[in-house]
């Protein structure tokens, strides 16, 4: 099996690349098989008591916007003042602080880590830190027993694929656990190589832009 993967890896390099369905056929297996390419499991207990566990973007993972670690803000230019739609004018200027953006979208795998470790149990910190409503949401949507429809519907459900049908509380709860969850990365896994730093939310407009 070793030597496969060096066969297909100098095949990479050669620049020849892959037909479409090898790269499809692969992307299924490796979520079948849980990918450790790219995560790392982490788990550990709160103050609380209340054990965690979960699967985490490896540093190398998240891209940042401005320079590691600095607090100068950055500016950028929304809108137009020549030609575009009337709500795009006039343009204005939004100053923001250095961030990251993880490479990839939230995956089914990750989710089903935030399901298994508690992660709708309407008394968990990170349903509190989300806020009253979402508390209200998750107890009126199953609460501590709800299971999202999309991890039983195989055409959704592979491990790699980007989690959907996830309410906007639902998303806030996770950044919340995410937040939680990243207290136990390994010491090599320490913000300097690139691993998110600070607060783990879900970006704003002005971050998509």
């Amino acid at each position: 099996l070793n030597e496969h993967w060096q066969q297909e890896w100098r095949h990479f390099q050669s620049g020849q690349g892959r037909a479409l369905r090898h790269r499809l056929e692969a992307g299924f297996l490796l979520g079948d098989l849980t990918d450790n390419l790219r995560f790392q499991r982490v788990s550990g207990t709160l103050e609380d008591g209340r054990q965690i566990s979960g699967v985490l973007l490896k540093p190398e993972q998240w891209l940042w916007r401005g320079e590691p670690g600095s607090t100068q803000k950055l500016s950028y230019r929304i809108g137009t003042d020549d030609g575009g739609d009337d709500d795009e004018r006039p343009s204005w200027i939004k100053e923001y602080e250095p961030f990251q953006f993880a490479r990839y979208p939230v995956t089914v795998q990750e989710w089903r880590w935030f399901v298994e470790s508690g992660g709708y149990d309407p008394s968990a910190p990170w349903w509190a830190s989300a806020g009253e409503a979402a508390i209200k949401w998750a107890n009126e949507y199953g609460g501590a027993s709800r299971r999202p429809w999309i991890l039983e519907d195989t055409r959704f459900s592979n491990g790699l694929q980007p989690i959907m049908g996830i309410s906007w509380f639902e998303a806030l709860a996770y950044a919340h656990w995410s937040q939680l969850l990243q207290r136990f990365l390994p010491a090599a896994s320490g913000t300097a190589a690139g691993a998110p730093a600070g607060r783990i939310e879900l970006p704003t407009e002005v971050r998509w832009e």
